[in-house]
């Protein structure tokens, strides 16, 4: 058994997971729209022991990947998805005697909420077979802030963020974020939106080191991708038992 309740080595045979987490946020008048975390054991089990995510200044990816199930879309509509970051912390986060504790000291020059990475423009019928993958999301510390460096420097950094080809979002170390994720239906020209997920257990603290040692042992392990690949595998079964019972009442 690893650390997020996986038997290694040994098929699941347990329940599929809700189709929706009490978390997620459900502004659709229709009340049609569902979101489900991917991998929610993995954030359940990092978010209890006080998740906390590398970051620098040619970015970090996150792990465990930021992955979403959609239902509820029209499979003939056109959806734009849009992913973010809130800040939830007012005071700066200080892990001392083995937990996150929020300083009386304010955040300052610190936005509220990070900048929007616009995920692509697809059918619902993509969207729901392909689900939402941030696979090219990096964290980055918001760079030298309040401190003073070279122009080769940052030119140097620029480059390096350059060659992985990825989406960038800015955020503080000792700070904790939760990604947010809207959707939004393309109607004509104009983007109308319907729908934001947040989700609690993916809550963490951006550090420039691990200060929990347990969490350096969770992260640098394996576990974290065997618990990714099975719980893929999973969904994979269950997709091709669902077609067949679809094929038999055909």
């Amino acid at each position: 058994m690893d650390n997020f309740g996986v038997p290694i080595g040994e098929e699941q045979r347990q329940p599929p997971p809700p189709p929706l987490a009490s978390t997620s946020q459900n502004i659709t008048p229709s009340g049609s729209i569902v979101v489900r975390l991917r991998y929610l054991n993995i954030w359940n089990g990092l978010n209890a022991v006080g998740h906390e995510m590398v970051v620098d200044n040619t970015g970090r990816e996150l792990l465990p990947k930021l992955q979403y199930k959609v239902e509820g879309l029209d499979p003939n509509k056109m959806y734009t998805m849009h992913v973010h970051f809130d800040r939830t912390n007012r005071g700066l986060m200080r892990f001392e005697n083995g937990v996150w504790n929020q300083m009386v000291e304010p955040v300052k020059d610190v936005p509220e909420q990070t900048n929007v990475i616009a995920l692509g423009t697809e059918s619902g019928a993509d969207w729901l077979r392909n689900g939402v993958n941030v696979n090219k999301l990096r964290i980055f510390n918001a760079p030298y802030r309040g401190v003073k460096v070279s122009k080769e420097v940052l030119e140097q950094d620029a480059v390096k963020v350059a060659e992985k080809k990825v989406d960038k979002i800015n955020v503080t170390p000792r700070c904790r974020y939760v990604p947010v994720l809207k959707i939004f239906e393309l109607v004509g020209a104009h983007n109308i939106f319907r729908h934001t997920a947040k989700f609690d257990e993916a809550t963490f603290v951006a550090v420039k080191e691990y200060k929990n040692d347990k969490m350096k042992t969770m992260k640098l392990s394996r576990d974290i991708y065997r618990a990714m690949a099975d719980e893929l595998a999973k969904e994979r079964r269950q997709a091709v038992r669902q077609s067949a019972r679809e094929r038999g009442h055909r």
